[in-house]
């Protein structure tokens, strides 16, 4: 078998920072990045959102805390 290849140019795309959508603070270190939580989600038949309705928000671990902290499951390891 042949293979045949052709010189593509493409652009990529790097993520730099994010900001809270709850508090508005903007993070660029890689570790306060990894603690973001990514919501993205589309409402269901009869959903509070609104059928077929995408939904997103993106979460700082500090607002995430502050805000579910009370109502979130912990375990060690």
């Amino acid at each position: 078998m042949m293979r045949n290849y052709k010189e593509v140019n493409t652009t990529a795309h790097e993520l730099v920072s994010v900001t809270c959508d709850i508090c508005g603070k903007t993070y660029d270190d890689v570790l306060s990045i990894q603690e973001f939580h990514f919501i993205k989600a589309t409402g269901g038949w009869n959903s509070y959102f609104g059928d077929g309705t995408t939904y997103e928000c993106d979460i700082c671990g500090k607002c995430l805390k502050d805000k579910l902290g009370n109502y979130m499951r912990y375990s060690e390891g």
